[in-house]
């Protein structure tokens, strides 16, 4: 069996990181969630990895006030008071956040993986959450133009569809792809989706048939084929992370290379295909299989959900 998982890439807190209103970016997962639910894919296959803090914070469908109530950056029991820091950042209802030893003064547990850990109000109502270090994300009380609150429209289908939603908090591809990889898969093969497709009617039928017959042992390959229809390219010229198959047992090499990315020779922020394929090629030794046609593709619908 093939396990899907959709992973959003967190536009919103991506350009707001670099200066730019949430309302100029477009996002489609909306479109790829109904694309995949009208597709051959079992429902019970399915699981949606949403950044809360990206999809509903940052998109809220009405302007409410943002308050600090209280900023902890560390481990339980070897962790500092952040809050002043983290209530300074607050501008125009918003606060742009980078986790890290910078925000902090000094590292408060060396060699461990720290979070910050925020509780904060919107209109009185307080809520908590926490960030990886060195992840980023933006909290805020803004309204969006276009009135979209993405993570309560998710559970509404959710429900409905009785697919799985699966929520945290990340900055971008780079960030949140690990915390989608840690989950063991529960099928043979993992498939990964981006948030900006839209998928054939039977892709799960022709992936299993590709599987079975074409590719067998297949332990990384794409379902995306940007390649003048070449079945297999070698990881030095291998892009595109829309549709990724991944055998259960190379995912976690993957995520080991992924929470080191900044090892892996000629990748940058944000190049997580470059990054993947990079790691794939290192650890299979191997060319990567593409299938001979696209399975999915880039959509153009904007996602309206209210």
């Amino acid at each position: 069996m093939i396990e899907v998982r959709i992973v959003t890439g967190c536009r919103e807190t991506y350009r707001a990181g670099m200066g730019l209103p949430p309302a100029e970016v477009p996002v489609y997962l909306e479109a790829t969630v109904r694309s995949i639910l009208q597709s051959d894919i079992p429902r019970e296959m399915v699981t949606v990895h949403v950044d809360s803090l990206g999809m509903n914070r940052v998109t809220g469908a009405g302007e409410r006030e943002l308050t600090i109530v209280e900023a902890r950056y560390g481990l339980e029991g070897r962790d500092m008071d952040v809050t002043e820091r983290v209530r300074e950042g607050v501008k125009g209802n918003a606060v742009f956040l980078c986790a890290g030893n910078g925000m902090a003064g000094g590292d408060p547990a060396p060699g461990a993986v720290k979070r910050l850990a925020v509780r904060f109000a919107l209109d009185g109502v307080e809520e908590r959450f926490e960030l990886v270090e060195n992840h980023v994300c933006e909290l805020s009380g803004r309204a969006d133009p276009l009135g979209r609150d993405f993570t309560a429209a998710l559970r509404r289908i959710a429900m409905e569809e009785k697919i799985a939603i699966f929520t945290s908090t990340g900055g971008g591809l780079n960030t949140h792809l690990p915390e989608v990889l840690r989950h063991p898969p529960r099928a043979e093969y993992l498939l990964v989706l981006e948030d900006d497709v839209e998928v054939d009617a039977d892709i799960f039928a022709e992936t299993r048939r590709w599987l079975a017959e074409d590719v067998p042992g297949l332990r990384f390959g794409s379902l995306y084929n940007v390649f003048g229809g070449r079945t297999t390219v070698q990881a030095g010229e291998f892009y595109s992370a829309q549709a990724l198959v991944l055998r259960s047992d190379v995912v976690p090499e993957l995520l080991c290379g992924v929470e080191h990315y900044d090892r892996v020779p000629g990748a940058q922020p944000g190049w997580m295909d470059i990054i993947l394929s990079r790691i794939a090629g290192n650890a299979l030794g191997a060319a990567i299989d593409v299938h001979p046609r696209s399975l999915v593709r880039h959509i153009g619908v904007v996602s309206k959900w209210k």
